[in-house]
């Protein structure tokens, strides 16, 4: 008979954001500012962990919701600022929060730690936040989780939607970058954040539609689109219509 190693993953959240993972059998416990206590005997090693990891969690918070991603391969999980990775070897911890390593545990209370260590703190982004080539910090992506990005403004012309989608591409080709039209979740926390990017046509009319790259339903020659002058979607424009648009990247 054939054994088959079977990976787990849990992750349980307090009423105060504070985060318990298991992987593969091993607990880390992380605050909701990046704190992480490990528990048990494993080796650990930490890290820095990159800007757009610390970004997240600290421009969405708690009120915007538990930060969470899972790999596919249920060995990392992002929570709370930390990246936490199990390898067969070691745990790996990437945070800009202390990491406490506790030997044993009795009940829920943790004994007397071993082991404390800081990681080097990154550069924490603000919304508005101008980068190297002139992006402007938006915010975490609300379908990636990744820290997100926004042109300064808007292209000078309203377009297709095709048109769009292929501003972005020669756009990508410039920079060396990956923009995007942004999904309608996406688009959606940029009008939250208009006021801190800026340059978004809020008047009366036409001209302060914005196209995201979502659709409703099956049609496939629609797109959904945002009023900037008072946040209302609009499901199934054509893509024929013309409208303003501000691309975003990761």
């Amino acid at each position: 008979m054939t054994e088959v190693n079977r990976k787990t993953l849990v992750v349980e959240f307090d009423e105060d954001g504070m985060a318990t993972t298991m992987i593969n059998g091993k607990k880390v416990s992380v605050t909701t500012d990046g704190h992480a206590s490990v528990f048990g005997s494993a080796s650990v090693q930490v890290k820095p962990a990159a800007a757009s990891e610390a970004d997240v969690a600290a421009a969405a918070g708690v009120a915007e919701g538990f930060q969470l991603n899972v790999s596919k391969d249920l060995n990392s999980v992002a929570v709370n600022g930390a990246q936490i990775k199990d390898t067969d070897d070691e745990m790996i911890i990437a945070t800009n929060g202390t990491v406490t390593l506790n030997s044993a545990t009795t009940g829920n209370a943790a004994q007397p730690a071993n082991t404390k260590t800081t990681a080097a703190p990154a550069k924490r982004l603000t919304i508005g936040t101008v980068m190297k080539d002139g992006a402007l910090y938006a915010g975490p992506s609300w379908d990636t989780g990744e820290a997100m990005f926004a042109a300064p403004e808007d292209e000078t012309l309203s377009m297709t939607f095709n048109e769009a989608v292929k501003r972005a591409e020669e756009k990508s080709l410039e920079t060396g970058q990956k923009w995007r039209v942004a999904s309608g979740f996406d688009l959606y926390r940029l009008y939250k954040n208009r006021e801190e990017l800026g340059g978004f046509n809020q008047k009366r009319g036409r001209k302060n539609w914005y196209w995201s790259s979502s659709r409703f339903g099956k049609f496939e020659d629609c797109a959904d689109v945002l009023n900037f002058k008072n946040g209302r979607p609009e499901v199934g424009r054509k893509k024929k219509d013309t409208m303003r648009v501000r691309l975003v990247r990761n």
